[in-house]
């Protein structure tokens, strides 16, 4: 009997098999992907339709031989469709139930209280999403090492608001917070330069430490309503001066330099951009047609929840081709200004290899007066 607020492993196995794989499978908020489960392990789901999970409170339905049908080999064969090829069920679910549970302690970390089984049905949905090419051929490393980024504990003191630069006259403080959206990290960084009361928000870094003390950062982008300050805008600008082609915006530049800096007084040394997240632009279609059918005619009655509509709206309706170009070309063109800025770091761009890795020296960088870097 379940009553403490966390995920039982057979839990897991029947939220999977009797609701996540079909929505999956009928792409409701995920585009449509393949979980390939060798024929021996098989009889793990059916080990937990005769012997079901038994919860209280809640709805709780036991897998049916039809769901273990939709999981079988044949009928998820590799194909042009993205697949997940488990070699191990047991170790499979034994990772996502270790992952869930440990995300509702993160999360309480931050503040927020997360009921764990819908918090499970969330993660089971959506944590596809994050991956990379080379993640789909071994889904347990990627599982064990998003384990290793929600249970990281570096960054705990920076939950709340802190003072780490000057930018010209004013103060660059920086807060680790608590992501919510499970497609692309736990963790995101969000960098605030002050004058007075007028604050200026930069982009915000989503990002994961692992247990080598090595940061994955995932993405870098804008957040919605975010404040801007006039004035520090235009010396942000200042950092394109003598740059032959400035194709990033400085915000996003400034953002990563800052964090870039914050790391390494952390003592961490080794950095790895994710290339690409195998099911976003598929993924940001389906939000598209969604966000097309659900918000663009919605008259709420709240005007708050009406603004939050429209904004969502803009950036995301076909927005797919916009966001895959800042998620790849952008990305790319980020990391190369970083060597314009910071030039004593080191980047490694393998074509074998799903991410770019950066490595920073251990010494403090310098601060560059002309450029007004840091």
């Amino acid at each position: 009997m379940k009553n403490e607020n966390k995920v039982d492993f057979i839990e897991v196995i029947e939220l999977f098999a009797h609701l996540v794989i079909h929505e999956i499978k009928n792409e409701i908020e995920v585009p449509k992907l393949n979980f390939l489960f060798k024929e021996k392990d098989m009889s793990i789901f059916y080990y937990v339709m005769k012997h079901p999970f038994v919860g209280q409170g809640f709805w709780c339905p036991d897998i049916k031989e039809e769901d273990i049908e939709v999981l079988k080999p044949e009928n998820n064969k590799e194909s042009e469709i993205p697949t997940i090829v488990v070699e191990d069920a047991t170790l499979f679910f034994a990772y996502l139930t270790d992952l869930i549970n440990s995300s509702v302690i993160f999360y309480a970390k931050h503040g927020i209280q997360k009921n764990a089984r819908r918090l499970a049905i969330l993660l089971l949905r959506r944590i596809w999403l994050r991956m990379g090419e080379n993640d789909f051929a071994n889904v347990e490393a990627f599982l064990n090492k998003q384990q290793e980024f929600v249970t990281n504990e570096l960054f705990d003191e920076e939950r709340f608001r802190k003072q780490v630069e000057k930018f010209y006259d004013e103060n660059i403080y920086i807060q680790i917070g608590a992501n919510e959206t499970y497609d692309e990290t736990f963790i995101c960084a969000k960098i605030t330069i002050s004058e007075d009361d007028k604050k200026h928000e930069l982009p915000e870094i989503y990002f994961g430490i692992d247990d080598e003390n090595v940061c994955y950062i995932y993405a870098v982008q804008n957040g919605f309503n975010v404040c801007k300050n006039k004035k520090i805008q235009r010396l942000l600008y200042k950092l394109n001066s003598g740059v032959e082609n400035p194709n990033v915006h400085p915000n996003k530049v400034y953002a990563l330099v800052v964090f870039i800096k914050y790391l390494q007084e952390k003592g961490i040394e080794h950095i790895k951009f994710q290339k690409k997240q195998v099911l976003s632009y598929e993924y940001h279609k389906l939000l598209s047609e969604v966000a097309k059918k659900k918000y663009l005619n919605n008259n709420a009655e709240d005007i708050q929840e009406q603004m939050w509509n429209e904004s969502w709206c803009s950036h995301i309706i076909d927005k797919a081709d916009f966001i895959e170009n800042a998620k790849t070309n952008e990305f790319y063109n980020l990391i190369d200004r970083m060597k314009y800025h910071i030039p004593e770091i080191k980047i490694i761009n393998d074509s074998n290899s799903d991410v770019i890795d950066v490595y920073i020296p251990k010494v403090k960088v310098k601060t560059n007066k002309k450029r007004n870097v840091i």
